[in-house]
């Protein structure tokens, strides 16, 4: 933990994670920004971000984030697919009604081999 000068605390991590996932998490302005550089500072070279989220015509910012990570110099490869069945099948009755309303994709991030 390490304070500014305004007092305010930051915590860091100090180690990187094989697997990071998401769902539904850039619904706001700045949070894509915020999240790439989560995968950035967190994501092990070999790692895997994978993050399920509303389809183009329903998702809030999630167009912004990849092509924030499709970037050259964000250093990733994205990859996109549709929400398998069997996770859809494993949604609760809540979720379930939404995912029928409103499609899903998966995305795959991984670190661009150099």
């Amino acid at each position: 933990v390490e304070g500014d000068d305004d007092g305010v605390e930051e915590t860091r991590l100090r180690s990187r994670f094989q697997l990071i996932i998401a769902a539904d998490v850039v619904n706001a302005e700045g949070l894509p920004e915020l999240l790439v550089n989560v995968v950035r500072l967190y994501l092990d070279p070999d790692g895997l971000f994978v993050m399920i989220c509303p389809k183009p015509r329903h998702r809030h910012m999630v167009d912004v984030l990849l092509a924030r990570l499709r970037e050259e110099e964000a250093g990733f490869c994205v990859s996109s697919a549709r929400t398998p069945p069997w996770l859809e099948a494993a949604l609760d009755a809540q979720a379930a009604e939404e995912a029928r309303d409103v499609e899903h994709e998966l995305h795959l991030v991984q670190r661009r081999r150099r």
